[in-house]
């Protein structure tokens, strides 16, 4: 058997779904090297006093929960991958959100809407790092549906590794060969653990081995061949491993393959059959090449690349890819160009998703150096096959790197987005990370978004934002181009929900509210949902009471309207002496509108005497407006006609008040009262 590797597909499936807002992808096996995001990095924080109103905590659609299905028990620290299947009961559209909780507590919400109806797998890939061994119940639910299951954690030392694998590339068959490996523990604590022989996958011999921590030891195993042809020979540890490839042969077969090769090692028999092995590893790839890690061939020939249609029987339309013509023996590396097949026709030219490909050598069986296998239908350059007679095969699943360059019109945008709860002044929200394709911006919806509003729910938007990653992103609410607010920052604690859009007319301008959704649509995801993201936002308190308004200076607490010297407003100091008084202004803290008309530069207020009696007074403290003999408004010679007691505006009393200091506007005397502060 020349390749033992299995040639059925590895599928990945990508989850795309609208995770309380959030895109989450989910692949087998982390096929995309996402790591899941540890528990405590995912539990929602909610404000307790909003608790009881929040309608939305998993949404209002009946979905039903069933098929739950989850390991019963996981290492500590393992991703546990837990799915079930939701369905519509009812014969309309819905929309609501599906929880996955662990001891009760939402490790992940995500938002769906499914069609009347409809049913669909949800996925949830939980990171257990931050989570102690123990038992622990978990679970599926929606609204008012849920399944339950048990799960434990078991605390696991780390595993030994193994290294420098050591065996005879040939062997005979049912003769033992010697095989070691040396065998680490790398973890702190003394340990026992099982290492495995096998040939081709099953288990051949197995010894147990005891390590101190740090401790290192090579281990032997005798392992017999019981089939010939090419075999791959591994030793295992739990979690490390290392494979070798062994070819074994019938007793007397070197001899005959002698007799039969010159001393170039070309086959001069005619009888002689001719061989293949090949090794084609996971791999990242640009989409239009894909690298072949080793070929062996007796006779020279091609490496075809295979889809996986090969699996259905399509053995020449299978065909994506080809290598140039190599030589008899060894080849490393080899770099096979896809979607370039002498024959064969394609509509794409380079890879559009992630696949699993095979790799399969083929003859040059016409001897002109060119790959024929297509073109002629598979009758000319046929594969390479093994003992059993089938074709010479190893899978790869191969990943196609992002292009940030490519232009191509069948390339649906993609997008992620992280909003994560937070305290806010109001204003601004802050995104922690947002990744699209195309570029285009940030909306800020509130949760009427969950009731359809799709437009007069967007309460705030980001500015224009270039392809690629941008963390920690700030979005200024109640400032969205063709949006009308009543109010200009969040009066209360909320859900919000962050939804990166398009800029589908190329304007770098958010235009998705101001045409009602006919330009700059959202990102979706690969079910057609939103790419969206929830997290509750809290306002900060200010300490400043609401509605108050503070209108004092910032260098001390002097009243409104009033100069530096602490005097009050609208204070005359008509005719006054040049003692560097403002106009209109006392020097004394006298109450405003308070004139003091032909006043001597003592600060003594209007009319009055030293004493700090009231205005108009005598110094026995008589009322206001009795002045010392003279009643206000009387011809005495002095201007008297402002009162002492806060006149209202437009009161006239010879001085022009129209400074921002005096009392309110519209006081007219025909003065120019241009004060100095002194």
């Amino acid at each position: 058997m020349v390749s033992t590797k299995t040639t059925s597909a590895v599928f990945v499936a990508l989850l795309l779904v609208t995770a309380g807002g959030v895109a989450t992808a989910a692949t087998a096996g982390d096929a995309d090297g996402t790591a899941a995001v540890p528990i405590d990095d995912r539990i929602a924080q909610q404000d307790e006093d909003d608790e009881a109103d929040d309608d939305d905590a998993v949404g209002d659609a009946n979905f039903e929960v069933s098929d739950l299905s989850a390991v019963d028990a996981a290492p500590a620290g393992d991703v546990v991958t837990v799915t079930a299947d939701l369905t519509n009961p009812a014969a309309d559209d819905a929309e609501g959100f599906v929880e996955f909780r662990l001891d009760g507590e939402v490790v992940e919400r995500r938002y769906l809407a499914l069609d009347g109806d409809e049913s669909r797998t949800v996925e949830f890939n939980v990171n257990t790092t931050d989570v102690p061994p123990g038992d622990y119940v978990h679970g599926v639910f929606t609204a008012d549906s849920g399944e339950v299951a048990e799960l434990t954690l078991v605390e696991t030392a780390e595993s030994f590794t193994v290294a420098n694998l050591s065996a005879p590339d040939e062997a005979t068959l049912d003769e033992p060969v010697t095989v070691t490996a040396d065998i680490a523990n790398d973890g702190d604590e003394t340990d026992e653990q099982a290492v495995d022989a096998r040939l081709d996958g099953d288990v051949v011999d197995r010894t147990n081995v005891s390590l101190d921590a740090g401790e290192n030891e090579t281990v032997e195993f005798e392992v017999t061949p019981e089939e010939t042809g090419t075999q791959y020979l591994s030793v295992f540890t739990r979690d490390d491993g290392e494979f070798r490839e062994i070819t074994v042969t019938a007793a007397g077969d070197d001899d005959d393959d002698a007799r039969d090769r010159d001393d170039d090692g070309a086959d001069d028999g005619d009888d002689a059959e001719p061989t293949a092995n090949i090794t084609f590893e996971n791999q990242t790839s640009n989409g239009s090449t894909v690298t072949v890690a080793e070929v062996n061939t007796s006779d020279g020939g091609f490496v075809a690349i295979h889809n996986d249609s090969l699996l259905d029987g399509n053995v020449v339309g299978s065909v994506v890819g080809v290598s140039e013509y190599i030589e008899p023996g060894e080849e490393d590396d080899l770099e096979v160009e896809l979607f370039d097949v002498p024959g064969a026709e394609f509509e794409e030219d380079e890879l559009a998703e992630n696949q699993t490909l095979i790799a399969m050598p083929h003859l040059d069986s016409n001897d002109n150096e060119t790959y024929d296998f297509v073109a002629t239908n598979g009758s000319a350059d046929g594969p390479y096959v093994n003992d059993t007679d089938d074709p010479v095969v190893d899978d790869a699943f191969v990943t196609v790197e992002a292009d940030e360059n490519n232009d191509t019109d069948d390339a649906e945008p993609t997008a992620t987005v992280t909003f994560e709860n937070q305290t806010s002044n109001g204003s601004t929200v802050t995104i922690a990370e947002v990744n699209t394709s195309d570029g285009g911006f940030v909306a800020i919806h509130d949760d009427s978004l969950l009731d359809d509003n799709a437009v007069g729910s967007v309460i705030g938007v980001s500015e224009y934002i270039e392809p690629g990653e941008e963390d920690d992103l700030e979005v200024e609410l109640f400032d969205v181009p063709g949006a009308e607010f009543d109010d200009d920052e969040l009066s209360e604690n909320q859900t919000l929900i962050a939804m990166p859009h398009l800029d589908t007319n190329d304007n770098e301008t958010y235009d998705f509210v101001a045409t009602q959704n006919g330009e700059d649509g959202p990102y979706l995801n690969e079910t057609g949902e939103p790419v969206v993201d929830d997290a509750f936002v809290t306002v900060e308190d200010d300490g400043i009471a609401d509605n108050v308004t503070d209108n004092a200076t910032d260098e001390e607490p002097v009243a409104d309207n009033a100069t530096e010297d602490g005097v009050a407003d609208n204070v005359t100091d008509d005719n006054a002496t040049d003692d560097g008084i403002a106009d209109n202004v006392t020097d004394d803290g006298v109450a405003d509108n308070v004139t003091e008309d032909n006043a001597t530069d003592d600060g003594v207020v209007d009319n009055a005497t030293d004493d700090g009696v009231a205005d108009n007074a005598t110094g026995d403290d008589a009322a206001d407006n009795a002045t010392d003999g003279i009643a206000d408004d009387e011809p005495d010679g002095v201007d008297d006609d402002a009162a002492d007691d806060l006149p209202a505006d437009n009161a006239t009393d010879g001085v022009d008040d129209a400074e921002g200091n005096e009392t309110a506007g519209n006081e007219s005397d025909g003065a120019n009262d241009e004060a100095l502060i002194g």
